[in-house]
């Protein structure tokens, strides 16, 4: 939309005074006077601008549009002057997604642009939970004069959203199995794909593992063994009580979005490899389950309803707000019980623990990792995702090592280095997460400055 704005209406009055004086005396000086505000104002009604809808093209390009929760994505706006004028004055403010705020740079900027020039806005975010969209960029030039002005919202090409999903390849399970087929190699041999050794045929051998190459040169009746692969029991379990869900800063996200963001990635990958997976959460007593109380459980189960229901609890987590897993805790608690009666295969045995006891709230470790075992059998192994910032973590791990449960804890780095009491947090849980690696887990101390995937890496290592 192009205007013209009354900038140099000022000068009307002092012109037609001058002019009607140098009439009424014929003052030649005050007829040339008059001459410089009837200059402006011809200046200003002849000054024009381009239509910047059409003549200046905008491109955005992020530095990734599939960042993890925590990266710092940059924001890179190209705004090109296609018109065959120069444009002195151009302001824009893009539009940034709600709930993510800039932490470098700004999205707007005023600059001046000649005939076929580019000029670069650049800004970075941090990247939170979820999608987020952009919206279109407020663009508005002025002539010279600033009297005309011309202002349109421009599309842009290029990006125009980011989804912040991390994308992991695998995910920290221990070598503690069940006699269920799946991707955890061990160290006996038997039915399966790798090889592993060979023996003395024994009656009832299958015929398919039965060494016929070596019959045919030695005459001996040999049967070969392969490594034999099974599938891993495991509880994802999240700390989301309300006493660690901080962040390092207003831009960031909180420990509760990393935790539950970590935690529904790792259940998805553990499904997938074909693992019986569960999820637990310590701090939110989530509706459409049985009982109250913390922790809330999804017992061990596979299918596509409980990754349904593990995805609701995990936005549970990430908002703060039980009533996000209410639908599909309803469906679920039905279906749960179903599968306790019927053991079926399909859709998950939906409970929560019961209220907490007398000598122990939500924050109490004891109290909580007892009611936490009741649904762990002794081949359970469990992935505990917390940021560690008090002693809750180290008490649940030692109890959980201690009763035979191979233990894997990861950990998202939420503390703030910038101030003095950030730099003490930081300070006692490097401390804490390496009584944590005395008990015998694994933990992976997840920076927020790497990829997740990376951070997982030495623990992958270690544990298969």
């Amino acid at each position: 939309m192009s205007r013209h704005e009354p900038r140099w209406r000022t000068a009307v009055a002092p012109a037609a005074l001058l002019v009607a004086v140098a009439l009424w005396t014929g003052d030649r000086v005050l007829f040339v006077a008059a001459a410089l505000p009837l200059g402006y104002l011809a200046y200003g009604a002849l000054s024009s601008v381009p239509d910047v809808s059409r003549a200046v093209r905008v491109e955005r390009s992020l530095s990734s549009d599939t960042p993890f929760p925590g990266e710092h994505v940059t924001v890179t706006l190209a705004v090109t002057n296609e018109s065959d004028r120069a444009l002195p004055d151009v302001r824009l403010v893009d539009d940034v997604p709600g709930g993510v705020e800039p932490v470098s740079g700004r999205p707007e900027a005023v600059f001046g642009l000649r005939a076929g020039e580019t000029h670069e806005v650049t800004y970075e975010l941090v990247a939170q939970r979820g999608a987020h969209e952009f919206g279109d960029v407020s663009v508005r030039a002025r002539s010279l004069s600033a009297a005309a002005v011309s202002s349109a919202d421009v599309t842009p090409s290029g990006d125009s959203g980011m989804f912040c999903r991390v994308h992991v390849e695998d995910a920290p399970v221990r070598d503690q199995t069940m006699q269920f087929v799946g991707s955890i190699p061990t160290q006996t041999g038997g039915a399966g794909i790798e090889f592993h050794s060979t023996r003395n045929y024994r009656r009832g051998d299958p015929m398919n593992r039965i060494d016929w190459r070596r019959l045919a040169k030695t005459g001996e009746l040999t049967t070969i063994d392969y490594r034999v692969q099974e599938a891993a029991r495991v509880m994802v379990v999240v700390d989301a009580r309300e006493s660690v869900a901080v962040s390092c800063g207003p831009a960031y996200p909180s420990s509760r979005e990393l935790s539950s963001y970590a935690a529904e990635l790792l259940t998805g990958v553990l499904l997938d490899e074909g693992h019986e997976v569960g999820i637990g959460v310590f701090g939110l007593s989530l509706p459409g389950t049985r009982g109250s109380g913390s922790p809330s459980v999804l017992e061990p189960s596979g299918g596509d309803s409980f990754r349904a229901q593990v995805s609701a609890v995990c936005s549970a987590v990430a908002e703060g707000d039980p009533s996000v897993a209410a639908s599909a805790g309803r469906g679920g608690a039905g279906r749960g019980a179903s599968a306790r009666e019927s053991t079926a295969a399909d859709g998950a045995r939906a409970s929560v623990a019961g209220s907490p006891s007398p000598d122990g709230g939500v924050d109490d470790a004891d109290a909580a990792t007892r009611r936490l075992r009741a649904y762990l059998d002794r081949h359970t192994q469990v992935v505990f995702v917390t940021p560690a910032l008090d002693e809750f973590p180290v008490t649940v791990t030692e109890t959980l090592a201690g009763h035979g449960h191979a233990v894997t804890v990861v950990s998202p780095d939420v503390t703030d280095r910038e101030t003095l009491g950030g730099r003490v947090t930081h300070v006692t849980r490097t401390e804490r997460v390496r009584r944590l690696r005395e008990t015998g887990a694994h933990v992976v101390d997840w920076s927020l400055s790497d990829p997740l995937p990376l951070a997982l890496a030495p623990a992958f290592r270690e544990v298969r």
